[in-house]
């Protein structure tokens, strides 16, 4: 889990004010609302969520799903969800 206290200026925050800016899943029983975790298929990601926008980066492939200002990111290997994150974007330029 990570905070920060990003775009505070741009959203009427104090510079004190932090939020959960991204939480990353990368073993354990934690799941998505759909039952996606670490260990399913991507085949199963594709059921529960759809197609999704896929991108290669550095050698690792991830599938991102996008709603509103939210940015869910599945990180796959071998055909199996290794890394789930989500994070939270504004849309404010830095």
């Amino acid at each position: 889990i990570y905070v920060s206290n990003l775009w505070w200026d741009k959203v009427e925050r104090n510079a004190d004010d932090y939020i959960v800016s991204q939480i990353t899943l990368t073993a354990g029983e934690g799941k998505t609302p759909r039952g996606i975790h670490v260990g399913s298929t991507a085949m199963e990601l594709s059921n529960a969520y759809g197609k999704g926008q896929m991108e290669n980066d550095a050698g690792e492939q991830w599938c991102f799903y996008q709603l509103g200002n939210k940015l869910l990111s599945f990180g796959i290997k071998d055909s199996k969800v290794v890394t789930i994150t989500m994070n939270y974007d504004n849309g404010a330029q830095e």
